[in-house]
């Protein structure tokens, strides 16, 4: 039998009955509630997962469902909504060559530059595109695409430009080479992270 799992933040998570598990996309509309059918699903634990940028430990549910209802519930689209972007994880997820469990976590911190964790303040303070929306465009994107936009400075932001973040981590490398600045280490300690 084919499965699927994915992770999800525990504060979504309403409760369960004998038919269904029942999660929330938002507290304010309960029409926006999704359910899963318990015979679908296989396997449910909490675990807890270690955000080493807020250095906490967060609550999470771990589940596996079968293709089945994957597929019959359109689940992976649900999971991808913009109002759960910090919430979930779907396992096994690596387009673009991102792990994107990784940045789920990481991109929660708003006090820290994702990329080479400066404090971020008003003056410094911007927004990044992992994958930039001319790559994005290039592929034929027309959405934004979930978890993809992070909190950065505005020097990575401006270095960063366009490029992939596989292409910004060979620039990154030779940048280690010719100046040795700290910064460049901590960048790349982040992109290796995040390239699979």
């Amino acid at each position: 039998m084919l499965t699927k799992s994915f992770k999800i933040a525990a504060i979504k998570y309403i409760g369960k009955t004998s038919k269904s598990y029942t999660f929330c996309l938002s507290k304010r509309i309960t029409a926006s509630n999704f359910s899963i059918p318990s015979s679908q699903v296989l396997s449910f634990e909490n675990i807890s997962i270690k955000n080493e940028t807020l250095d906490v430990e967060e609550e999470w549910i771990q589940i596996v469902v079968t293709d089945w209802v994957w597929t019959k519930l359109n689940l992976g689209l649900r999971l991808k909504n913009p109002r759960l972007n910090d919430y979930v994880i779907i396992d096994g997820e690596t387009h673009f060559g991102i792990n994107w469990d990784f940045v789920v976590v990481k991109r929660k911190n708003n006090k820290n530059c994702f990329l080479c964790h400066g404090e971020l303040n008003s003056t410094n303070r911007t927004s990044d595109h992992l994958i930039s929306k001319m790559i994005l465009k290039a592929y034929g994107y027309t959405k934004p695409m979930p978890n993809n936009t992070v909190p950065c400075c505005k020097d990575c932001n401006k270095e960063k430009a366009s490029m992939h973040p596989e292409v910004y981590r060979d620039f990154v490398k030779n940048k280690i080479s010719e100046t040795g600045e700290p910064k460049y280490r901590i960048i790349l300690f982040t992109l290796n992270k995040i390239i699979v």
